[in-house]
């Protein structure tokens, strides 16, 4: 997943990038449980919202947000 995110925005490095996930092993049962989800928590930075932030006062601080995408998903994996 890093390696697709650094070729859609060349000016990430890979610290930029946050990724956080479930590393536990997850089993899908016959009904739902909540110990089968899979959390995942994934942030990078976008720079440079503004092309010259310059003449509007905007300091390069203040030309950047971090966007950042949260949620679970069901495990696909049948209990052994």
């Amino acid at each position: 997943m890093k390696n697709d995110l650094l070729a859609a925005f060349p000016d990430l490095t890979e610290s930029d990038i946050y990724i956080d996930v479930t590393t536990t092993p997850k089993y899908r049962t016959d009904v739902y449980d909540s110990r089968e989800a899979i959390y995942y928590d994934i942030r990078i930075p976008v720079r440079k919202i503004i092309a010259a932030p310059g003449l509007f006062g905007i300091s390069e601080a203040d030309n950047q947000y971090m966007t950042t995408k949260t949620g679970l998903v069901l495990s696909e994996v049948l209990r052994p």
